[in-house]
C-alpha cells in the first residue's frame, strides 16, 4: 500500500518504522512517472513494506525535512529505504528499479 505523506507527524511515523520506503515524486517530471511505476511494482512484490510518497512540488517542506533528518541529499524522483530510522539505500531518477529496491532489502 502506498501512503501519501501529508504532514510532519506522518514523516515521524515513516521514519520511526522498522522498515519503510520513502519516494519523492514530482508530478511534473516524466522520470518521476517512470520511477512511480517501479515503486508500484515493488509494492506488489513487497506488500509488507510500507511505502510513503511525498509530492516535492506541493510539499517541498516535507521533502526538505526528510533530506535533513536522513542526511540524504535531495533529488527528484528519489527512493530512500529506511530501516530502523536510518537511510540504508537510496537511488534517484532512472536508478529507481523494483529489482534494485528488492535487492536493497536483502534480496527478498
Amino acid at each position: 500500500m502506498i501512503r501519501t505523506l501529508a504532514d510532519r507527524s506522518m514523516v515521524d511515523k515513516a521514519l520511526g518504522s522498522s522498515r519503510a520506503l520513502l519516494y519523492k515524486h514530482s508530478p511534473l517530471c516524466w522520470q518521476s512517472a517512470l520511477a512511480l511505476r517501479q515503486v508500484r511494482r515493488f509494492v506488489e512484490l513487497h506488500p509488507d513494506t510500507p511505502v510513503y510518497v511525498v509530492d516535492v512540488v506541493a510539499q517541498a517542506d516535507l521533502s526538505d525535512l526528510i533530506a535533513r533528518r536522513l542526511q540524504v541529499g535531495h533529488a527528484s524522483p528519489q527512493a530512500i529505504l529506511v530501516q530502523g530510522g536510518t537511510a540504508t539505500w537510496s537511488a534517484s531518477h532512472l536508478g529507481i528499479r523494483a529489482k534494485a529496491l528488492s535487492l536493497a532489502l536483502g534480496g527478498q
